[in-house]
């Protein structure tokens, strides 16, 4: 059985593959089409079953790129040397992770990807398994694969004028994201009504498809991903103006938006929040301050007022204002900074504690320490999960294949972005994302626009 959105996807594809006048053509528009799926993390519903496993709408765009990917490479008859040299060296890793996985598995007991970790930390013992080879294993290289080809199909495609033109269009398709999400304000918030048979029977609601909870959560399957998908709004929106304007704007869009990811009280808001408030610092310390002591001293003020702010949140009077407080946002900060406390600390207790904020931040603990059994190489692709994109990248693939993905994306695909840009990326994957951070498309675009942002920065 298809679902209506099914349909209009079909339509989509049909009307791309006629009215493109070229190959170029044809093969930049749908990776338009993937880069607004990944980046708005629409993954609601599914497009139909093979075998026990849901296939999503953004599956099929993304099988369509990757096959015209590899046509675009034999076109050009060329890769760019750098990537591909990472990319080879990124492959090999993770083979080794996984041969050394299948042969000699490593004796402990981990939340899996076919296991529950909201159960988990419930009390349910039973979600826990030996780590072991799996079906899934190749799945996901094969989607690390596929990102691969993309990459290196894109690196030789795309001039500066054609990423800064790509960009223009993404942000006027993703202002759907916005729309709809102001669409759902009114609707769960002012009318309180409840969407999810409508929402269910366009789309679907398929086993990897939650109920849509209260909150707001766009067209992703909770209000985190919706929220990550705000913050590359904001991100790219941030980029692309400040390429041609000097003066930081806001427009209307990004005020919503920014009301939207507040709305949503999700703790991945904040922190999506914070990067861009390290962006905006960022851009203000390299573009208004010319002078070198000037510099020095904005450094000095910047680092005094963080390391007051951190000691601010983890103070106990701060704490106990935030447990007690009627904002939804503050009273998850606290709950956060006593549960990572807890986690480190070894006090938190299992079936007692939970919250999404356990499993978000205790997850990524317990996963850390599982995978410092094989730091090298890591515990094997596709058998550790949780909701950390730089710990589940270290734990599945270990510390060489964390760097040869950080080369790969920051020296290979991407040219002239700085340390701070670097850490403002990787800060929005570290709490807001799970493995599907080795292979989110959705950096075709982000790293590249930061990389003129940059250059355009240091030159100007």
């Amino acid at each position: 059985m298809l679902y209506p959105f099914a349909y209009i996807l079909f339509i989509i594809i049909l009307y791309l593959i006629l009215t493109s006048k070229d190959f170029d053509s044809l093969f930049k528009r749908f990776l338009l089409l993937e880069c607004f799926f990944s980046c708005s993390r629409m993954n609601i519903g599914y497009l139909t079953h093979v075998f026990n496993s849901e296939i999503e709408y953004n599956d099929l765009i993304l099988g369509i790129v990757f096959c015209l990917s590899i046509i675009q490479i034999f076109r050009k008859r060329k890769v760019n040397k750098k990537v591909f040299k990472y990319s080879i060296i990124l492959i090999s890793v993770v083979l080794i992770s996984m041969l050394n996985c299948y042969l000699n598995p490593a004796a402990i007991e981990v939340v899996g990807f076919n296991s529950s970790l909201d159960k988990y930390f419930r009390g349910d013992l039973s979600q826990l398994t030996m780590v072991h080879f799996s079906i899934q294993s190749i799945m996901m290289f094969a989607r690390l694969i596929i990102f691969i080809t993309i990459i290196n199909a894109t690196k030789v495609s795309f001039s500066k004028e054609e990423i800064l033109n790509f960009c223009q269009k993404l942000l006027k398709y993703l202002k759907i994201l916005i729309l709809y999400g102001l669409f759902e304000f009114i609707i769960k918030f002012i009318f309180h009504i409840d969407i999810s048979t409508y929402i269910y029977g366009i789309f679907g609601h398929g086993v990897s498809s939650p109920n849509i909870v209260s909150r707001l959560s766009g067209l992703s399957r909770e209000p985190s991903y919706y929220s990550l998908a705000l913050f590359i709004y904001l991100f790219l929106s941030f980029l692309y103006n400040q390429y041609y304007n000097k003066n930081f704007k806001v427009n209307a869009w990004m005020i919503l938006a920014l009301f939207l990811g507040f709305v949503s009280t999700s703790f991945s808001f904040v922190i999506c929040f914070v990067s861009l408030t390290l962006l905006y610092i960022n851009n203000y310390r390299d573009f208004m301050l010319t002078v070198k002591k000037k510099k020095q001293l904005f450094n000095i003020i910047f680092g005094i007022l963080l390391i007051s702010g951190i000691f601010i949140i983890v103070n106990q009077k701060f704490l106990d204002f935030a447990l007690a407080s009627n904002y939804t946002s503050i009273n998850r900060l606290g709950n956060s900074i006593i549960q990572i406390k807890n986690g480190f600390k070894g006090l938190y207790i299992l079936g007692k504690d939970y919250s999404s904020e356990t499993v978000r931040l205790i997850g990524a603990i317990i996963a850390f320490k599982a995978g410092l059994h094989r730091p090298l190489f890591g515990l094997g692709l596709g058998t550790v999960y949780c909701v950390n994109g730089v710990v589940s990248i270290i734990s599945n693939i270990g510390i060489l294949g964390f760097i040869c993905w950080l080369l790969l994306l920051f020296k290979g695909y991407t040219n002239n972005i700085n340390f701070v840009g670097i850490i403002i990326i990787l800060l929005t994957v570290l709490f807001c994302n799970d493995l599907y951070t080795l292979y989110d498309v959705s950096y075709v675009i982000l790293l590249p626009l930061y990389s003129l942002y940059y250059e355009n920065r240091r030159f100007n």
